[in-house]
């Protein structure tokens, strides 16, 4: 699967949904990233979870938050480097044959 250029974004998602991330989730929380020659990004292909709650959005990388905003060098500011675009992932399959006798959550 190719995800044109233009679909990347280099803004946090504003939609609730799936998004693909290209880039390091986690800038600036060691002191090594705010140094003239910064750290050596650490650039990885994740899917995030993106929902609504009270203060806008939240998303969720390999179980841990992510940061909403971008990393900040001069403002010492940490967050992630990198690019998101909306991931299409597949529906859920039939699970009645694995699940009989058990409730399902809503």
């Amino acid at each position: 699967m190719v995800i044109p250029d233009e679909n990347w974004k280099s803004e946090f998602p504003t939609e609730a949904g799936f998004y693909w991330f290209c880039g390091d989730p986690y800038v600036g929380q060691s002191g090594g990233d705010y140094t003239p020659e910064g750290k050596a990004l650490q650039i990885e292909m994740h899917i995030v979870h993106v929902w609504k709650n009270q203060n806008g959005v939240t998303g969720v990388i390999n179980g841990g938050f992510i940061y909403r905003q971008p990393f900040d060098k001069a403002k010492h500011r940490e967050g992630w480097v990198g690019k998101f675009a909306p991931a299409d992932l597949p529906e859920f399959p039939n699970m009645a044959d694995c699940t009989q006798g058990y409730r399902i959550k809503e």
